[in-house]
């Protein structure tokens, strides 16, 4: 009974209508190439001066995330730790800016990690969120923050003088804690660590047959990747530096009476080594031979990363001329990222178009694929604007795909269109069967993309700031694309062809490496 009631669904029916009624628009607007091509541009411009409302995130942080390692104080035992978290925890958790609060415990029970995910209103205060939990951590007893753990500002001091490039630290290190600028400075988190300092003695070697990097292989075996020193450098001894976990600081002398499988026999670690235990130094030999002292900072509320970087800029400009800084927050080097990330755009640009040149075999023709991406661009700049989230590195990454997805789409277009007119076909007749045919490849890739990057550009769960850009810019200029580029494409493919001697129009007996059975 029910088959008779709903009538059977034809295959193609609902296809077939949506490809005439498209043709009907575009015979149309087909007729007024001019006015089509007029009021494509007023929109394209429209959603391109909604630029001006796009912000570039000023701040460090644009996911919306604030995080603060923490640890217990010298001398304070594990258990403290577990009650002292939770006093943060609590408090955390009823800041009207947190939307969410997760904390994370160290198996070795002297370190935790607190993220609070704030609310989307809330992403400009990120820092003084993360200071007012820093305000708050000074008031509980047997807790200190950790020296880099969930720091906005990340820096290297260099330098090839030990003495000099220390000095230089703790002097830049003063003047930055004196500094409005900066909430709190740390120093590095090796320095909070032990270092159990063994040194070969190569004659016990000898006698068990072992050799100093079996030695290491060992010790790397049996106590996990822990950091391992050099222990040789041209012909000179050098001791082994194991940084061990702060579980096992107590644990130093059990560690060096440990036994290790050597010549078929367990050795006693003592009898191959002397040991030393002491605090890791906050100074790093790195790979060029220059010393390294790592600092990093919380911004005071309100402080954004470029005053920060200027502040610390200024203060640097008096150390020696031999110690210089290195950054190390991505933060830092986000101006960077973005003005190489659009020189690499336009050079895209330029090699797209004189490759699409070389391939059409016409000098015109790849305009209009150009012309394609304002629409792109506009469509991603109105979805941007309209949900008001901040343009990224990843926002542009994003772009920099549609860009690619609406040239591969007009060069079909195009290149069907060409091998039309070529063939005796009136340019406008070409240019609409051409949008006509590969409009289901368009709406079928179109659809494809949007359905993967809907979830998340909808998502509403904190920490999605950059994915969620990248994701609104995939979907605005896709579907800017969709709606435009099949109507101005056309429009202009139809009006560069209305000359005799256009330079869209190919050669006499020109050939177009693609098929129209490939279309």
């Amino acid at each position: 009974g029910l088959r008779r009631r709903v009538p059977p669904l034809r295959h193609g029916a609902l296809w077939r209508r949506s490809e005439r009624r498209f043709g009907r628009l575009l015979r149309g607007m087909l007729q007024r190439p001019k006015a089509t091509l007029l009021a494509g541009s007023v929109l394209c411009a429209a959603g391109l001066s909604l630029t001006a409302t796009i912000r570039w995130p000023a701040n460090v942080e644009t996911s919306g995330l604030a995080h603060l390692a923490v640890q217990t104080s010298p001398g304070s035992p594990p258990a403290a730790l577990h009650s002292a978290v939770l006093q943060l925890e609590h408090y955390a958790r009823r800041l009207p800016e947190a939307q969410a609060v997760w904390l994370h415990i160290k198996p070795d029970g002297y370190r935790a990690e607190l993220y609070v995910a704030l609310r989307r209103a809330a992403y400009a205060q990120r820092a003084a969120v993360a200071h007012r939990l820093l305000r708050y951590l000074r008031g509980i007893e047997g807790l200190q923050p950790s020296s880099l753990g969930g720091a906005d500002l990340r820096f290297f001091v260099q330098g090839s003088d030990a003495a000099l490039t220390e000095s230089a630290a703790a002097s830049l290190a003063a003047a930055m804690r004196r500094s409005a600028t900066f909430a709190q400075v740390h120093e590095a988190d090796a320095q909070h660590l032990p270092l159990l300092v063994l040194r070969p003695q190569r004659e016990r070697l000898h006698d068990v047959g072992l050799s100093v990097q079996a030695l290491v292989q060992s010790l790397q075996l049996h106590y996990g990747p822990n950091k391992v020193g050099e222990v040789t450098r041209h012909g000179r001894r050098l001791p082994i530096d194991m940084q061990l976990p702060l579980a096992q600081r107590h644990r130093a002398r059990q560690l060096h009476q440990a036994p290790l499988w050597a010549a078929n026999n367990l050795v006693p670690l003592q009898s191959l080594t002397e040991a030393r235990l002491q605090r890791s130094p906050a100074m790093q030999l790195r790979r060029d031979r220059r010393r390294a002292v790592p600092l990093a900072a919380h911004l005071a509320p309100g402080m954004h990363l470029e005053q920060a970087r200027a502040q610390l800029l200024a203060l640097a400009a008096h150390l020696p001329a031999s110690v210089a800084l290195h950054w190390q927050t991505h933060s830092v080097q986000q101006p960077e990222g973005r003005q190489q990330l659009l020189l690499a755009g336009l050079l895209g640009l330029a090699l797209a178009y004189m490759v699409l040149a070389a391939h059409l075999n016409a000098v015109g023709l790849p305009l209009l694929v150009l012309l394609a991406l304002f629409s792109a661009a506009a469509g991603a700049a109105a979805a941007l604007a309209m949900c008001r989230v901040p343009c990224t590195e990843m926002t542009l990454m994003g772009l920099l795909l549609v860009f690619g997805l609406v040239i591969q789409h007009s060069i079909v277009l195009l290149d069907c269109a060409q091998r039309l007119v070529m063939a005796g076909v009136a340019p406008k007749v070409a240019a609409e069967q051409a949008a006509t045919l590969g409009l289901r490849r368009l709406v079928m890739t179109t659809c494809t993309i949007l359905g993967a990057v809907l979830p998340t550009a909808v998502a509403i769960a904190p920490g999605g700031g950059e994915p969620q850009s990248m994701a609104l810019a995939v979907l605005g200029g896709l579907l800017g694309s969709t709606l435009l580029s099949h109507l101005l494409v056309p429009a202009a493919f139809s009006l560069a062809y209305a000359g005799p001697k256009s330079a869209c129009r190919p050669p006499a007996g020109a050939a177009v490496p693609w098929s129209t059975d490939a279309h």
